[in-house]
């Protein structure tokens, strides 16, 4: 299953399947989506593809180069969203990364999403923050210590 297809696997089935066998709220304020590393940016792409059905995004250490090793000009992950035409506007982005292993190659991606963000009318503080955390890297320790941030932020009204 590619990319498009686990999107909308995600999006339309697995939302389905838990709004009728489980307690939910089934509006998409009450749905965060996230990840880290790659995962981030398959959470990412399925908000991108299926606007409206999530209310907030907490994306861990994103993995914008993805398996290409891109530089972020010429990244695909961020050119898909340059040419994506309209943003969900309800939407809570939260993006962060590290300064330590991996992650410290992530900061001019992210600077690269600021700028697309910004340019498609999203207000930072508001609609999306991205954070460079000091002292943090691409480990699972590190995400546990962050998450609490990105939800906060994701899950605010």
């Amino acid at each position: 299953m590619g990319g498009d297809g686990y999107a909308a696997f995600i999006a339309q089935e697995l939302v389905a399947h838990m709004d009728q066998h489980y307690r939910t709220i089934a509006a998409p304020p009450s749905r965060i989506l996230g990840g880290v590393g790659l995962g981030a940016l398959h959470a990412f792409h399925t908000a991108l593809r299926h606007p409206g059905v999530f209310g907030g995004l907490a994306c861990l250490s994103t993995s914008f180069e993805d398996i290409s090793q891109s530089i972020p000009s010429h990244c695909a992950a961020l050119r898909l969203f340059e040419e994506t035409p309209a943003l969900d506007k309800n939407l809570r982005m939260h993006f962060d990364y590290g300064d330590q292993e991996i992650d410290e190659c992530y900061e001019s991606y992210h600077t690269l999403l600021a700028s697309h963000l910004r340019s498609k009318g999203l207000v930072e503080g508001h609609q999306f923050q991205i954070q460079r955390t000091p002292r943090a890297g691409h480990t699972p320790l590190s995400w546990r210590t962050r998450l609490g941030k990105a939800l906060t932020f994701a899950s605010r009204p």
